[in-house]
């Protein structure tokens, strides 16, 4: 048993000391974190099992939206569960479970998953169209690669704590989504408007064009500067990085447990937003969104709003 709770997290081990609000603010969070989490598993059972119902005949498509759906829900979880800084390498518990490599490896897991249902979605729904979908399917791929640029960025930062690495993740993800910003806007201006069987769809690219038009400018004034300046500083105060090796042991073995707020505070916003709104799209897009070739109404919403409700 104590063996189990060493494993877990369980087990009393001394913590960094708490300053400013102390604990219970995080703590308060991180409940509520996997709270939704639990919710979240739930939701995505009820949608795979949803389209299954809806579709008896799944194609590649469909099954291939709802496979991808299962790692980004089930990391997300697990991650809200054991929460982790890469960089400074605090963690919420003490505990194998809570190892820095293991949640970045699960990371790239959850997050090609996920844009990869974007991109499968994305090829899809202009692959439908009458002309063009060439075109589509070939920005939906060099979204793909880019991210995968990004997870090995944020993977070689992760072991040697080397912030230019994770100026690079999300360099990669801005310049792919830049690049990808005309598509998702033709797309959305190129499904019609009064064509029921586009309902599905045009959603979809309306919901992403907007989503796209509104990270882009973030990630150019935002994302990107801050990592540029969390670099400079880094590099001003003379930090001395990891080699590949002694990194890759230090990122499996190092651990900070704390529960400061002055320690996880600066991270609430996009962590919360990241294990909710990233999941609950995920989740999302195991309808597959396409032209329909019928008029049957879709018995996913339906499941989906009942279990909200």
């Amino acid at each position: 048993m104590d063996a189990v709770r060493e494993l877990v997290g369980l087990a009393k081990h001394p913590r960094h000391p708490s300053r400013a609000y102390g604990e219970w603010p995080s703590s308060l969070w991180h409940a509520g974190l996997c709270l939704v989490s639990l919710v979240n598993l739930y939701l995505c059972r009820r949608a795979i099992d949803a389209q299954r119902r809806d579709r008896p005949e799944r194609s590649r498509y469909d099954r291939a939206m709802a496979a991808l759906c299962v790692p980004m829900t089930c990391v997300c979880a697990f991650r809200s569960l054991f929460c982790e800084d890469y960089a400074t390498r605090d963690v919420w518990y003490d505990s194998p479970l809570n190892s820095i490599l293991l949640h970045r490896l699960l990371s790239v897991c959850s997050e090609l998953s996920w844009i990869g249902q974007v991109a499968l979605a994305f090829g899809a729904v202009g692959g439908d169209l009458p002309s063009g979908g060439a075109w589509f399917k070939r920005a939906a791929g060099f979204l793909w690669a880019c991210i995968v640029v990004a997870e090995c960025c944020s993977c070689a930062g992760t072991v040697t704590t080397d912030r230019l690495f994770f100026l690079g993740e999300e360099g990669s993800w801005v310049v792919g989504f830049t690049v990808f910003l005309p598509f998702a806007l033709a797309l959305a201006r190129r499904i019609p408007g009064d064509d029921d069987s586009w309902k599905a769809a045009r959603r979809f690219a309306r919901v992403l064009a907007v989503c796209v038009c509104c990270y882009v400018p973030w990630g150019w004034l935002s994302d990107v500067p801050s990592n540029y300046e969390a670099w400079r500083k880094d590099q001003a105060a003379g930090k001395r990085y990891f080699g590949f090796w002694d990194g890759l042991e230090d990122a499996a073995t190092t651990r900070r447990e704390t529960r400061a707020w002055d320690a996880w505070g600066h991270k609430l916003l996009w962590m919360t937003a990241y294990f909710t709104l990233g999941v609950w799209s995920s989740i999302a897009l195991v309808s597959a969104p396409r032209k329909r070739s019928d008029k049957r109404i879709p018995l996913l919403a339906r499941e989906l709003s009942v279990s909200i409700c």
